[in-house]
């Protein structure tokens, strides 16, 4: 669907916006990323710059574009479905992955435990420490996955242009 009236240039604006405000948790994530104790970081030796993911943020944004602008246009209301289902999607991606890390954690911490027969502070410190790792790991790769597919359903929109986001279920249809 190709819209060239300058009047559905704030479709592509709204559109725009809900896109790109799908990206408010990456503030919001590295503000929160500086309240972690720097004895945590130090440990590992790396500058901490990751924004820490937070689920539940990301769908914020184009929930509340979606429900006050979708009756401005289809191409709008369309868009907007997009992205909050993609949003929703990475949202639920990253729950599992995080219950997952908590298994992880269990698991090493366990494994720890049994192999040398004994349970200490410094077995949690260490399984504690293998989970930042991930969680920080796991927190970049969610940031580079959903900025790079947030950019390109920008660009789409502004073309004027139907994105269709991957890897991608249909909460709302």
């Amino acid at each position: 669907m190709l819209i060239h009236q300058k009047s559905y240039q704030s479709v592509l604006i709204w559109g725009t916006l809900c896109h790109l405000s799908s990206l408010a948790w990456i503030p919001i994530g590295y503000l929160v990323s500086k309240c972690i104790p720097l004895e945590m970081v130090q440990v590992i030796n790396i500058p901490f710059l990751i924004p820490l993911y937070i689920p539940g943020l990301n769908f914020v944004g184009p929930l509340l574009v979606w429900r006050k602008k979708k009756s401005l246009h289809p191409l709008l209301d369309t868009q907007c479905k997009e992205a909050l289902n993609f949003q929703l999607s990475t949202a639920t991606y990253a729950m599992a992955l995080g219950i997952i890390c908590g298994f992880v954690f269990v698991a090493i911490c366990g494994s720890i435990s049994l192999l040398f027969e004994f349970w200490t502070e410094e077995v949690f410190s260490i399984g504690l420490l293998i989970l930042f790792v991930i969680f920080t790991l796991l927190s970049a790769a969610m940031l580079i996955y959903q900025s790079l597919f947030v950019f390109i359903a920008t660009i789409a929109i502004l073309m004027a242009k139907v994105y269709r986001y991957p890897f991608t279920n249909k909460y709302y249809k």
